[in-house]
């Protein structure tokens, strides 16, 4: 399995945030997209401060243009609420790439969400649709800064096709 080196996260609250820092603090380079154009330029203009598990001043790249956003990513996390899945999944579309891979955290369907929005896009780019049964991050967001509280040593995940979930 080749190392991620690049990631977009698909929403900014507060678990995207820890993800954010999480995978930065390991090397990872990471661009965030929102819909709120202001939360992004919040991001991009003040950064992140995060304490807890995770501590520190943190800048990752932020966008609120989806395709600028998975132009280089070898994963995408979608880390927004799960009435958001389907939308995210039709507006990401056109913008897939290749060999790129979705995990969808506390996915509630998610995967099968965007196997159907996707429609052969998934099979034709050859990428794997995972959804994880819970959330990995445990943080609250309060006066300014992201706390992340606890990060799980293991949770569940499925992918589609489901012969892709073991990679």
């Amino acid at each position: 399995m080749q190392r991620i080196e690049t990631v977009t996260i698909i929403g900014l609250g507060r678990t995207a945030r820890a993800a954010a820092a999480y995978l930065m603090d390991k090397g990872v380079h990471v661009t965030m997209w929102g819909r709120s154009r202001d939360r992004v330029n919040e991001i991009r203009e003040h950064g992140m401060e995060i304490t807890g598990c995770c501590m520190g001043h943190y800048c990752p790249e932020t966008t609120d243009d989806l395709a600028q956003g998975l132009e280089h990513a070898q994963l995408v996390l979608v880390m927004t609420l799960a009435s958001g899945h389907r939308d995210v999944a039709r507006q990401m579309k056109g913008c897939l790439r290749p060999g790129q891979d979705i995990l969808i955290f506390n996915g509630n369907w998610g995967a099968y969400e965007f196997y159907q929005e996707l429609g052969n896009v998934w099979k034709s780019h050859q990428i794997t649709i995972g959804e994880t049964g819970s959330m990995l991050f445990l943080a609250d967001y309060a006066e300014g800064a992201c706390h992340v509280k606890s990060i799980k040593k293991e949770i569940g995940a499925a992918a589609v096709p489901a012969s892709e979930t073991s990679a």
